[in-house]
């Protein structure tokens, strides 16, 4: 294995969109966001190994096994933990310092996976595997801090990667549609707030302090989801976002906010909550930042999820070392503004990263407090299934680092030619069921419109996808830009 530099650019998707088709295919996209937490894009394909599990088994295929898929007799974790132990650092040592994945494992584990790991009752899976994870040997990374890229791998594997820079900019993919009549609601305004308050009644019975409800939002689709991901991320880069292709459907996911991080035993999570939808006009949008900043309902839900992710790390972390150095900041993205904290600790030497992940799983910040009553509360009253949204994807690479962010501005593209995607946000004791139902339309708003974009009519499912220069497509969901509960 070894590195070796190549021509630095700007925009890994250009370099994506060659390979994006392909089977287990996986994008970790910073979006060009720059700064720390937009650093590095790293760009994944042909797995040694593809791993999943489904319906409570966990199976293993080797790319080249003329068996096809086996079942494992560990648990995921367990399964995971093998494929990625006995790599020695001596191995990595023509890798340069500071980047992120030197091969190991990648993919994502759904919110509904949690479910089992967090022993409660496991719901029916949904079409989508609840975890499916590459063994991924060999990655191109680019740097765009140092301005600096390259490929680390064994010589096939600088080969396959050039080949595939050779044919960059010639490949056209099919158009993405959305299919007529375009995004449909599941829950009406009504059945969210019904949904609302019930959890307002196990708020007052002292069953729980703070609830994440979402809502879900379905469509059919055709074509190719690559010029979809690619509007998408002009409209709203983020630091954590993904593209991931497997043969069950497609996770596009414009992600701002990272669930842990392990650099050099040093661990990080950085819960959002508490938004506030961005303005065109500076002196509206500044506003609308300082509003959200003094806000003592947005803090007080920040600061309950922050002291649930310092238990979870308490779990893991050598003792004394759990601190809180960044409370409620401000983090402004495209379409919203956030308050973000961070909750740093040091890995305990008898824990690894797998136990971490694990005790952190699924995310504080998407499910409420306390994050087992509240998950049961949530699949009592939401609409089926949340499936990947509220999950997790991401890599653990072999030298025992890892990054993983929260699936939140996520969509499924399923093989069956359904899509999905969610929005939701903390129901508390003094949360007002208005406020709380226009949240959750805010936060989706940009991929609502960018889908209806490329409507298309039943006469047009030959793969005709209208153009934008003809005007644009009438929103069959007027509450995502009005709202109102009604």
């Amino acid at each position: 294995m070894f590195w070796r530099e190549m021509p630095y650019t700007e925009e890994g998707s250009e370099i994506f969109a060659v390979v994006a088709d392909e089977p287990w295919s996986m994008f970790l996209d910073s979006g060009g966001a720059g700064g720390l937490r937009g650093r590095f894009d790293i760009l994944l394909r042909n797995p040694r190994v593809r791993i999943w599990e489904q319906r409570g088994q966990v199976w293993v295929e080797e790319a080249l096994s003329p068996e096809g898929p086996i079942r494992s007799a560990w648990p995921l974790m367990e399964t995971l933990r093998s494929y990625c132990s006995g790599k020695g650092v001596s191995g990595f040592a023509g890798l340069p310092s500071g980047i992120p994945f030197a091969g190991g494992v990648a993919g994502y584990l759904a919110y509904d996976w949690g479910h089992r790991h967090q022993g409660l009752h496991a719901p029916e899976d949904g079409p989508l595997p609840t975890a499916a994870f590459g063994l991924y040997e060999h990655a191109l990374v680019l740097d765009h801090r140092r301005r600096v890229a390259g490929i680390w791998g064994d010589r096939r594997a600088h080969e396959d990667w050039e080949r595939c820079l050779s044919r960059r900019g010639g490949e056209t993919k099919d158009s993405f549609g959305l299919v007529h009549p375009g995004i449909e609601p599941v829950w009406t305004a009504e059945e969210y707030g019904a949904a609302f308050a019930a959890v307002e009644e196990y708020i007052r019975a002292g069953d729980c302090y703070q609830v994440n409800l979402a809502q879900c939002f379905s469509g059919r689709w055709q074509g190719s989801f690559w010029p979809l991901y690619m509007r998408l991320r002009e409209r709203s880069a983020a630091p954590f976002s993904v593209c991931l292709n497997t043969p069950w459907g497609t996770l596009l996911s414009l992600s701002p906010e990272r669930l842990l991080r392990l650099q050099d035993g040093e661990l990080e999570a950085r819960p959002i909550k508490g938004t506030r939808p961005r303005h065109a006009d500076p002196v509206q949008d500044a506003a609308a930042a300082a509003e959200l900043q003094q806000s003592r309902k947005d803090q007080a839900e920040n600061v309950m999820i922050v002291d649930l992710l310092r238990n979870d790390l308490g779990q893991v972390a050598e003792t004394g070392t759990v601190r809180v150095p960044e409370l409620h900041a401000l983090e402004s993205f495209p379409q919203v503004h956030h308050l973000v904290s961070s909750i740093v600790a040091r890995l305990d030497k008898g824990q690894d990263a797998w136990s971490a992940l694990a005790a952190c799983f699924p995310g504080g910040s998407v499910t409420g407090t306390p994050k087992v009553r509240a998950m049961e509360i949530i699949s009592e009253l939401e609409a089926g299934l949340r499936g990947l949204y509220c999950g997790s994807a991401g890599y653990m690479d072999f030298r025992g680092n890892m990054d993983w962010n929260i699936l939140i501005r996520s969509l499924e593209l399923r093989a069956d030619r359904s899509l999905r995607f969610w929005g939701g946000g903390a129901v508390v004791a003094d949360s007002e069921v208005e406020s709380e139902y226009q949240e959750s339309l805010d936060k989706v708003a940009f991929i609502e419109r960018t889908l209806e974009e490329f409507l298309v009519f039943p006469e047009n499912l030959a793969g005709n996808v209208l153009d934008e220069a003809a005007g644009s497509v009438p929103s069959v969901r007027p509450s995502f830009h009005s709202g109102g509960v009604r």
